[in-house]
């Protein structure tokens, strides 16, 4: 077993985490730094962040959650068994 999976601590870390990432990542300040009259394929640049920035900020949860359930489930509970 990896030195990662062992400590949940940072995987809990990472969870509070992260929506204060999205909320500073979706501050009309950040946003409107995106703000341009430039295009990728036809869609605003503005567009396009908004939609990679909510489509990361999903995968990182997703990704926090699996880790946090896998972790929940290694943990003992009360009687010393690991929950299944």
């Amino acid at each position: 077993m990896n030195k990662r999976s062992a400590d949940p601590a940072h995987v809990h870390d990472a969870a509070r985490v992260l929506p204060m990432v999205g909320v500073v990542l979706l501050m009309p300040p950040v946003v409107t730094l995106f703000a341009a009259d430039a295009a990728i394929g036809g869609v605003p640049l503005i567009v396009v962040y908004l939609f990679c920035t909510w489509l990361a900020l999903i995968g990182c949860a997703a990704w926090l959650a699996r880790r946090l359930s896998a972790s929940e489930a290694a943990r003992p509970d009360d009687h010393g068994t690991t929950r299944d």
